[in-house]
């Protein structure tokens, strides 16, 4: 079976209250830990004005 990718909203909360880079990463992977346990981040883009996480299935 081949996992196809697809992707989640990441919440602007994420990046508002951050301080940094890293701090920013920190959080998607505690997002993703909490609320997507079975999902692997493939990577993060802009689309139109939202940040996305392009995932696949672990």
């Amino acid at each position: 079976m081949r996992n196809v990718p697809y992707k989640v909203l990441l919440p602007s909360a994420l990046w508002r209250e951050a301080k940094s880079k890293e701090e920013i990463k920190e959080r998607i992977k505690q997002y993703f830990r909490t609320s997507y346990p079975e999902c692997q981040i493939k990577k993060v883009i802009m689309e139109n004005r939202s940040y996305i996480a392009i995932c696949e299935r672990k």
